[in-house]
C-alpha cells in the first residue's frame, strides 16, 4: 500500500513539473515580449505609462525567476517523496507542494493578464497619431488599483482587450472545479451550484462585472492599519516580529482579503482549507510560537489579524439567478420574479459567540474578569489623548513587558473607535449605576447587580464602521448608472452571533444616524429585511429620511421599509428600474459562501448569497485577482464618527 501511495504522489508530482516547465517557458516569452515593447515604444508613451510597463517586466522576470526556483525545489521533492515508505509524509508532501504551485499559478496568470491587456491596447495605441492616454494605459496595466475603477468597471476601451481579460478570469475560473447533478458529495475546493457560474454569463458582463467589484474600508481604518502594524513590530510575539518586520501596508491589506481559509465557522471553529483539509480549533495559536502546519501566520490570517479583516466589505456586481431567499440553494428562479442584477455586498457584523479575548469581545464587552489592567484597560496617564493620536507617557512605558503589549494594542484599538481608553469593570459600574447610558447590563444580566456589561457606543461604531461604505457606495454605484438606489440592509451578526438584546435596536439607531448626516442623493430606499423589533421607535416603515444637505441645495429623503423581503426579489411599481443594492452577512475570516464550500447552502445567508448571485467566482481571490488586493482597496466615509450616544450618555 505504501509503494502504490508514494508512486502515485510522485506521478502527480511529475505532471506538476511538467506544467511548470512550460508556463516557465511561457512567461519568459511574456517578458521578454513586454520588454521589447517598452523599448521600442518607450518614446511614444507617457512617463508614467513607460513606468508602468518597466514594473511589468521586472515583476514577469523576477516570477520566472521563482518559477525556476520552485522547479528545482521540487525535482528535490520527488527524489525524496521517492524514497519515502510513509504514506503520511508523502500526502503532506503533496499538499504542501500543490499550495505552492497553486499559490504561484496565481500570481502569475495575474501577471499574464495584465502584460496582455497592454500588448493588446499598446498595439493599436502604437498605430494611432499621437501618445495614448497615459490614465488609461496606467489603468489597463495595474488593474485599476490607484484609480477609480466605477460602479460597473470602466475597463479597456479596446474590444480584443476586453475579450482577452475575461478569457484570463474564466481560466481562472474553471480551475476551480464545480460539484455535478449526481455527486451528491463533494468536499473541497468545489463550486457547488452549477447555474450561478460566471461562464453562464456574456463575457463583456462578466468582465464588467469583474472590473468593478471594489474592497471597502471605513476611513479610520486606514490609520488603525497602519497603528496596529506598528504595535506588532513593537510589542508582537516572536513570529509576528519576524513576520510583520518588511511588510508594507498594501501587502498587509492583501492579506486581510486573501490569506483566509474556505470554510471558518461556529464557536469552536470548524474550518476547511483549499487543499480540501479540514478540522476544528487550533486559530488561537496562529502567530504564536506553538503554531503549527497547516495553520501558520505565513498561510493564514490570525484571531489578532481577524479583528482587521471583519471590517472590510467587499462590494460586488452580479447577475441573480433567483431571489435569494435563504433556501435558493442555486435554482433558477421563475423569470420576473427576481432583479436579474444589482449589487451584493459583503459585509461582517461583530463575532461574540467565541467569547472573551477573541474578535470584538473584548471591545464591545466589559467584564468583570475581563477589564482589568493586566490586559489593557483602564485610563493611564499619556501624552494627549489616544482618540487624538496621543502617545503613552515615559511612566507607563516601564509597565511589564506584557502589560505593556496589552495597553498598546488595546490603545491602538481605543483611538479607532474614538475613546480615550476602555474602562475597567469597576469604572462602567459606577457608571452605570450613576445613570450613565453608555455600558447596559448584558443579557439576561441581573439589573441590580450586573457582573458584565455591553458598550452601546463602542458596538454602534463598530456598525457605523461597515454601514458607511455600503451606503456610500450604493449612492456611487446608482448614480454612475443614472438611477436610484434600493438599499436592502440585513442584521449582521443577529443570529449566533448576537450576545445583547440591544444589539437589532442599536443597528437601526446607527442607521438612523448615517441616514440623517451622509448626503446620499441616488439613495431612494432603504429597506431593513427580518429585522423582528420594526424600528422599535427609531425608524419606522414608510417613513421618509432627510439625508445631510450637499454644498448646492437641499438634502435628499430617503424612505424607509421594513419587511421580509428577498435580497434580489423583483423591484415592482414605482421601484422599476432602480438598481438593488443588496447586502449579506459574511464572514471575517473566510472565502464568500463560507459553508457553502463544505455543501451547506442553506445554513446561513453567506452560502445563500453564493449561490444565487457570481459572488462565489467574482469576489474570490483567486478568480478575481486584479481587483481583490491591497492595491484596490478604497476607504470611505469622514475621518470622524458620526454616531455618538443621545445627552446624557458619555462619551
Amino acid at each position: 500500500m505504501a509503494g502504490t501511495a508514494t508512486e502515485a504522489v510522485m506521478s502527480r508530482l511529475a505532471r506538476l513539473e511538467d506544467q511548470l516547465l512550460g508556463f516557465v517557458t511561457e512567461m519568459s516569452g511574456l517578458a521578454a515580449e513586454t520588454g521589447e515593447w517598452c523599448r521600442v515604444h518607450r518614446e511614444r508613451i507617457s512617463p508614467d505609462s513607460a513606468k508602468v510597463l518597466d514594473n511589468l517586466g521586472k515583476r514577469l522576470q523576477a516570477q520566472q525567476v521563482r518559477l525556476e526556483r520552485f522547479q528545482n525545489v521540487e525535482v528535490d521533492a520527488i527524489d525524496v517523496t521517492g524514497l519515502s515508505h510513509n504514506q503520511e509524509e508523502a500526502r503532506g508532501r503533496r499538499k504542501r507542494i500543490n499550495v505552492a504551485i497553486d499559490t504561484l499559478w496565481q500570481e502569475v496568470d495575474s501577471l499574464r493578464s495584465k502584460v496582455t491587456a497592454v500588448l493588446s491596447s499598446s498595439s493599436k495605441d502604437s498605430d494611432s497619431q499621437g501618445p495614448p492616454d497615459s490614465s488609461q494605459s496606467t489603468a489597463g496595466a495595474d488593474g485599476g488599483g490607484g484609480s477609480d475603477p466605477g460602479p460597473e468597471g470602466d475597463g479597456p476601451s479596446d474590444r480584443s482587450a476586453a475579450e482577452g481579460g475575461a478569457e484570463a478570469l474564466l481560466q481562472r475560473a474553471r480551475r476551480i472545479p464545480c460539484r455535478g447533478p449526481d455527486d451528491r458529495e463533494t468536499f473541497g475546493y468545489v463550486l457547488q451550484t452549477e447555474r450561478s457560474r460566471i461562464s453562464n454569463f456574456p463575457p463583456e458582463e462578466i468582465l464588467e462585472h469583474a472590473s468593478g467589484v471594489t474592497p471597502y474600508w471605513h476611513r479610520r481604518c486606514e490609520d488603525l492599519i497602519s497603528n496596529w502594524l506598528a504595535v506588532k513590530r513593537q510589542y508582537g510575539t516572536s513570529v509576528e516580529k519576524r513576520f510583520y518586520s518588511s511588510m508594507t501596508l498594501a501587502q498587509l491589506r492583501s492579506r486581510l482579503i486573501r490569506n483566509r481559509p474556505l470554510v471558518f465557522m461556529g464557536a469552536g471553529d470548524s474550518w476547511m482549507l483549499q487543499s480540501g483539509e479540514f478540522g476544528y480549533g487550533g486559530w488561537e495559536a496562529v502567530g504564536t510560537e506553538a503554531e503549527e502546519e497547516p495553520l501558520v501566520l505565513s498561510r493564514y490570517l490570525s484571531y489578532s489579524e481577524m479583528q482587521l479583516s471583519a471590517l472590510l466589505g467587499v462590494s460586488t456586481p452580479t447577475h441573480f439567478i433567483n431571489d435569494g431567499g435563504r433556501h435558493n440553494e442555486g435554482v433558477p428562479g421563475m423569470p420576473g420574479t427576481f432583479e436579474e442584477k444589482g449589487n451584493y455586498y459583503a459585509g461582517v457584523g461583530a463575532r461574540f459567540e467565541k467569547g472573551p479575548g477573541f474578535n470584538e469581545y473584548p471591545f464591545c464587552v466589559v467584564g468583570r474578569n475581563q477589564n482589568v489592567v493586566k490586559y489593557g484597560y483602564g485610563r493611564m496617564e499619556r501624552q494627549g489623548d489616544a482618540a487624538e493620536g496621543g502617545a503613552w507617557s515615559t511612566a507607563t512605558r516601564r509597565t511589564p513587558s506584557k502589560e505593556a503589549a496589552a495597553r498598546a494594542y488595546m490603545d491602538c484599538w481605543a483611538s479607532f473607535y474614538g475613546v480615550s481608553h476602555f474602562p475597567l469593570f469597576d469604572e462602567a459600574l459606577a457608571d452605570y449605576k450613576a445613570g450613565g447610558t453608555r455600558y447596559v447590563p448584558l443579557s439576561g444580566e441581573q439589573r441590580n447587580h450586573p457582573t458584565a456589561f455591553f458598550d452601546r457606543l463602542v458596538y454602534g461604531r463598530r456598525i457605523e464602521a461597515v454601514a458607511v461604505p455600503f451606503l456610500m457606495d450604493a449612492n456611487r454605484r446608482a448614480a454612475r448608472k443614472g438611477t436610484m438606489a434600493f438599499c436592502h440592509v440585513v442584521g449582521l451578526g443577529l443570529g449566533v452571533w448576537q450576545i445583547s438584546d440591544y444589539q437589532e435596536c442599536m443597528m437601526i439607531e446607527v442607521y438612523a444616524t448615517l441616514l440623517r448626516s451622509l448626503h446620499l442623493p441616488n439613495v431612494s430606499d432603504v429597506n431593513f429585511a427580518w429585522f423582528d423589533g420594526q424600528g422599535s421607535g427609531v425608524l419606522e416603515d414608510g417613513m421618509v429620511v432627510r439625508c445631510a444637505p450637499s454644498s448646492h441645495g437641499q438634502g435628499s429623503g430617503v424612505r424607509v421599509w421594513f419587511n421580509r423581503r428577498e435580497p434580489a426579489a423583483r423591484l415592482v411599481g414605482p421601484h422599476e428600474n432602480k438598481l438593488v443594492c443588496a447586502m449579506y452577512a459574511w464572514d471575517g475570516a473566510s472565502y464568500p459562501g463560507n459553508e457553502y464550500w463544505q455543501g451547506s447552502l442553506s445554513g446561513s445567508g453567506d452560502p445563500a448569497a453564493a449561490c444565487c448571485s457570481t459572488i462565489a467566482e467574482l469576489q474570490n481571490p483567486d478568480v478575481n485577482v486584479e481587483r481583490l488586493n491591497g492595491d484596490a482597496v478604497e476607504f470611505a466615509g469622514s475621518s470622524e464618527w458620526q454616531y455618538s450616544l443621545a445627552p446624557g450618555g458619555p462619551d
